[in-house]
């Protein structure tokens, strides 16, 4: 590698990290609340020396583990944050700017590979600007990491390819396997990554065809040796405690329903996500127009069909808008090759000029669909404030009923408060089945929490609005003890009082 490129790599990779890593202090509650929480929780209890192979949630029945994935992203965040002495948010938060920069060097490598360095720079900065890797890039969940992974395994197995090096073969191996086991929804990447396995050995003339398919299957098989080992650990502990991955599992086999592919809720995610907010209306037309007119694209077309299979087969769960980060280096280098299809149009100045002006209006919509990645919700203004008024307030083995973020600012644990009556339902399932079964109201869930043992009830909000309130009957509060704009907070009943109330 040439000094000239070791340039363009460490360029790239500081700049889309230090696009991400700016605010790094800024509280995990922006986009997607209820995974940054969790992951969070997850991380905060292995550096309290839960176990990596237990991880677990603050939120009852305990012991509530956490199996949907093993917690790679929050042992990286721990090992970070020891060292340089930073509380555990904004470390998450430089993990996946990290593993974000390392996914647009690693996208400059493979379609430098296939193209040319400009064109390979091009789609690094739009990878780097696409609105869902700004606001999943920065964020506390392992999504970036798991890309980032993916894609540097994929760029060192390319190299692999070209140059036969099998040093790089055997990292970008241990770097892909590691990166699916991080999240085992990029299982998809087995297609390109099999694209670039049998291109090299489709080269070595010691192997007879059957022998080379069966090298292929080897590969890619021991790829999903950890990710297959975590899973049949999960399934050994899911009896234990809380069963929200029972629950979890259910959702999962309701989202693999056939019938959500075609559906009405499919088509609007689509649209709002696909077309909209996640990469740009022209982001996708121009990779589109990449895909049909571009030249040595079968790795990028491996990977939308690959990617888009993975989505249709997820369709009940497109509502999760980080789920779209998987087309995005995809997206985003079609969308560079598409940019060089209209310059091969017109190969005067004019068609240079075109994709010039299509490349700034492109940038310009990216940073206008994520302009609101480092902004607070109004609810969580005064989320670390609150949450220190509530932690000096609470006895620290008292169980909370709140939302998971209010339970996390507290650092207490309780029973997590929802409102939407699919959630409430979901959050009462993990319960396990009992006689009493709650309406699927925010009442009914407060009344069989406070039987459950909780003592206090904690609710943020705006602080420039009203007073939150409480949702279950008044007679089971004992206390007032914070009441105002943005913040309550109530000392409940003991429970044998009141446990039967809506029995």
């Amino acid at each position: 590698m040439s000094i000239t490129e070791r340039g363009w790599l460490l360029g790239l990779f500081v700049l889309i990290s230090a696009v991400r890593l700016f605010h790094l202090d800024q509280p995990i509650v922006e986009n997607y609340v209820g995974r940054q929480i969790p992951t969070a929780m997850v991380a905060r209890n292995l550096e309290r020396g839960s176990g990596f192979l237990f991880p677990q949630l603050d939120t009852a029945p305990f012991p509530s583990l956490f199996l949907v994935e093993p917690p790679i992203y929050q042992q990286l965040v721990v090992w970070l944050a020891r060292p340089l002495s930073l509380p555990l948010e904004p470390s998450g938060r430089a993990i996946s700017a990290l593993a974000t920069g390392l996914a647009g060097v690693s996208l400059y490598v493979l379609v430098n590979s296939r193209s040319s360095r400009l064109q390979a720079v091009l789609a690094a900065i739009i990878f780097g600007c696409m609105p869902v890797s700004l606001r999943y890039g920065r964020a506390f969940q392992p999504d970036a990491l798991a890309m980032g992974l993916v894609l540097f395994g994929l760029a060192l197995l390319d190299r692999w390819r070209i140059r036969g090096h099998s040093l790089a073969a055997d990292i970008g191996w241990l770097v892909l396997a590691i990166g699916l086991a991080v999240k085992v929804l990029w299982l998809f990447a087995l297609l390109p990554a099999g694209w670039l396995i049998w291109q090299r050995l489709r080269d070595e003339k010691n192997f007879l065809i059957p022998g080379r398919f069966l090298v292929l299957g080897l590969i890619l098989g021991s790829l999903l040796v950890p990710a297959g080992l975590w899973y049949l650990h999960a399934a050994r502990c899911i009896s234990l405690g809380a069963q929200a991955s029972v629950v979890n599992g259910s959702v999962w086999l309701h989202a693999l329903d056939p019938r959500q592919w075609l559906g009405w809720e499919t088509a609007r995610w689509v649209f709002r996500f696909g077309l909209l907010r996640a990469y740009s209306t022209l982001a996708v037309a121009l990779a589109a127009w990449g895909l049909w007119q571009g030249k040595n694209v079968t790795f990028w077309k491996l990977w939308m069909a690959g990617g888009a299979a993975t989505l249709l087969l997820v369709a009940g769960k497109l509502h999760h808008e980080y789920y779209w980060l998987l087309l995005a280096p995809a997206v985003a280098a079609l969308a560079a090759e598409g940019l060089f299809c209209l310059r091969r149009l017109r190969p005067t100045g004019g068609g240079t000029l075109i994709a010039a002006v299509l490349f700034l209006l492109l940038l310009s919509s990216c940073i206008y669909h994520a302009r609101g990645t480092w902004s607070t919700p109004p609810e969580w203004l005064q989320f670390r404030e609150r949450g220190q008024q509530l932690a000096r307030a609470i006895p620290q083995d008292a169980l909370v009923i709140g939302r998971e973020a209010v339970l996390y600012a507290a650092d207490r644990r309780g029973m997590r408060m929802e409102r939407d009556p699919e959630a409430i339902r979901r959050a009462r399932g993990e319960w396990g089945p009992t006689a009493f079964q709650p309406e699927a109201t925010p009442s009914g869930l407060v009344s069989w929490y406070h039987g459950q043992g909780a003592r206090y009830y904690a609710e943020m909000a705006d602080p420039r609005g009203v007073t939150p309130e409480f949702p279950g009957d008044p007679r089971s509060v004992e206390r007032v003890i914070y009441q105002g704009p943005g913040l309550l907070l109530l000392q409940l009943t003991e429970p044998d009082q009141y446990a039967d109330n809506e029995g």
